[in-house]
């Protein structure tokens, strides 16, 4: 059986949830893959190096473990500083014996030569180079610093967390999205907005799907809202790239337009956007739209859906937010009527 033009547009709105998903899936992969030793470390914890080892290392692959401890003869601080946009910090010099160790810290960590600790990384050459400069040295005394420094913010709890989250957000968006897309891309029926009309009748569904591909090939353009929001005779249609809605306005409570008013510095007007706000017996929508559309489309509601309360008022507000049953009753009333009269 061939499916309706409703159902295939939950299909294709699935398989673009679903191709969403395993990219996301990928780049968590990615994520694990490459910081599968900064995991592991943080894991085994804290290993102490003597300064002796320290100075042994010749390259950053030498160590298994470099998260490590280490104590210094001395630290003095730099007055380099690397003010990229996510990271700002300070360079300091260890002295080791007879070499020299960058560290990288925070600018408002205070560094404790008996108790340095951190990630090992591979050294920054232009970094040693401003170092160099800054204290006068000739070219070639910059042998004196080791080919690794030691970044202090490297292992802290919020890099960590960092890292997680980078990981866990994308995997449990595969898991609430990717398995309903798959079951949705399988049986588009089973969206919730069509639950209802397919249990009216057999052909209930055929029926919605004519009307509203009739609908949006010949509904005015002052109905096509942003975001991919149409208002058709019967319902409201949101067909975005990752998102399906669809709402029969005989389930409309009330709707009323907003402007928004964005303010610099608390005073000055910077920018006015417009929205409409539609509440309906199980959900709400704010759909943006043009200034001119707001009178536009509250007047075609109040023709093709004359029950819906026009208008904001305080009290509609209350009543969804604590006795919807009431507003819904008041609603389904004046839906009565207006059929009543109809006829």
């Amino acid at each position: 059986m061939s499916m309706t033009w409703v159902e295939r547009q939950i299909r294709n709105t699935s398989l673009r949830q679903f191709g969403a998903c395993l990219l996301m899936l990928a780049f968590a992969a990615v994520m694990v893959l490459e910081n599968a030793q900064f995991l592991g470390n943080y894991a085994r914890g804290v290993v102490a190096m003597s300064q002796d080892q320290v100075r042994a290392v010749t390259s950053l692959p030498q160590p298994s473990r470099n998260w490590v401890a280490l104590q210094a003869d001395k630290v003095v601080s730099t007055g380099v500083y690397s003010r990229h946009k996510y990271d700002h910090a300070i360079f300091s010099v260890a002295q080791l014996g007879d070499r020299l160790l960058v560290i990288k810290a925070a600018p408002d960590r205070v560094l404790d030569a008996r108790a340095l600790s951190g990630g090992l990384l591979a050294a920054d050459i232009e970094t040693i180079g401003q170092i160099s400069r800054l204290v006068k040295r000739s070219g070639d005394a910059s042998a004196a610093f080791l080919p690794v420094m030691l970044d202090t913010e490297k292992y802290t709890s919020a890099a960590v967390a960092a890292v997680l989250i980078l990981i866990a957000v994308p995997l449990a968006l595969v898991a609430l999205i990717g398995g309903r897309a798959l079951s949705r891309l399988n049986a588009p029926s089973s969206h919730p907005d069509l639950r209802a009309v397919c249990g009216q009748s057999a052909n209930a569904l055929e029926m919605l799907s004519a009307r509203l591909e009739h609908d949006i090939a010949t509904a005015r353009s002052a109905l096509k809202l942003r975001g991919h929001v149409r208002i058709t005779d019967t319902h409201v249609l949101q067909r975005g790239w990752f998102r399906f809605r669809l709402m029969p306005l005989s389930d409309m409570l009330y709707a009323y337009s907003m402007t928004t008013t964005t303010l610099m510095y608390g005073v000055i007007p910077t920018n006015r956007s417009h929205s409409l706000m539609l509440y309906f017996s199980d959900q709400k929508m704010r759909a943006s739209v043009r200034k001119a559309q707001t009178g536009e489309v509250m007047e075609h509601l109040g023709r093709v859906a004359p029950w819906v309360l026009l208008g904001h008022a305080r009290e509609l507000d209350k009543a969804y937010n604590k006795n919807r049953s009431r507003l819904i009753d008041l609603v389904a009333a004046r839906r009565k009527l207006v059929t009543a009269g109809s006829r």
